[in-house]
């Protein structure tokens, strides 16, 4: 997600001016500061025109339960809260 952030960055605009204490992250590829935004209406917006994939949705929690019933730190009960949690969240 990072790339798609900074591959939105125009370092004309939205490099912070010189001794400005505002967060920025540096491009890889350039090496400019681009003012870190909060794009979340932007990422809402386009997830509002993506289809759901319920299948892809099912599979990728059903791989969380297993990677929670394999999990060596967690104690039977928390493991049996997120699999229900988990379970809740099944389309």
């Amino acid at each position: 997600m990072l790339d798609v952030v900074m591959s939105h960055c125009n370092e004309e605009t939205d490099s912070p001016e010189e001794g400005e204490n505002r967060p920025y992250l540096r491009k890889p590829d350039t090496g400019a500061r681009c003012l870190i935004r909060d794009v979340r209406e932007k990422f809402a917006e386009v997830s509002r025109q993506t289809r759901r994939d319920i299948e892809a949705e099912r599979a990728f929690i059903l791989t969380k339960i297993e990677t929670v019933k394999k999990d060596t730190h967690m104690t039977a009960e928390e493991k049996k809260t997120a699999i229900a949690a988990l379970k809740k969240e099944l389309p």
